[in-house]
């Protein structure tokens, strides 16, 4: 198996990723002011995106954009299932599959799995309070909009990061 990046490496980074983008707090005001900003963000760049944040097994948030379909939401589902029953991020869990050489999709069942990145892990202090899913662009892609949302969010930025 060939995998386009280097799985050792996206690991350490993913890992970190998730050790520093942690939250004092979740609720359902700042699951709302969350979502609203991936969607702000995606409709500024016009992403084909559906995502989706899931508070406590609650389904708190959910926005479909143009270019995004019902495929979207079965994978939207796949993914929250994959970090709540891995305690880590979508991407990590086919990462860490890879890293053994194996292929995420193989080893993971996928009716109810998915080791594609975009559902990434809301943690207060150690607890997993929630999960942020983004489903529409290349794996990569969607972790990689997950991670820039969260870390914006956590900022308080507001600069324009509609580039």
């Amino acid at each position: 198996m060939t995998a386009r990046w280097n799985p050792l490496e996206v690991i350490d980074e993913v890992e970190r990723q998730e050790r520093e983008l942690t939250f004092d707090s979740l609720d359902h005001d700042d699951v709302w002011d969350l979502g609203s900003l991936v969607v702000g963000v995606a409709r500024a760049r016009e992403l084909p995106i559906a995502v989706a944040i899931d508070l406590r097994g609650q389904r708190a948030f959910m926005a479909g954009l143009p270019g995004s379909s019902a495929v979207n939401d079965l994978w939207i589902n796949r993914k929250i299932r994959t970090v709540r029953d891995f305690g880590e991020s979508s991407f990590l869990v086919g990462r860490r599959i890879e890293a053994r050489g194996e292929a995420p999709d193989e080893v993971l069942d996928t009716s109810i799995y998915a080791g594609h990145g975009g559902a990434f892990p809301l943690r207060v202090g150690s607890e997993l309070a929630g999960i942020l899913v983004i489903s529409g662009l290349p794996q990569q892609d969607d972790h990689a909009l997950a991670v820039e949302c969260v870390r914006l969010f956590l900022t308080g930025s507001s600069e324009d990061t509609h580039g």
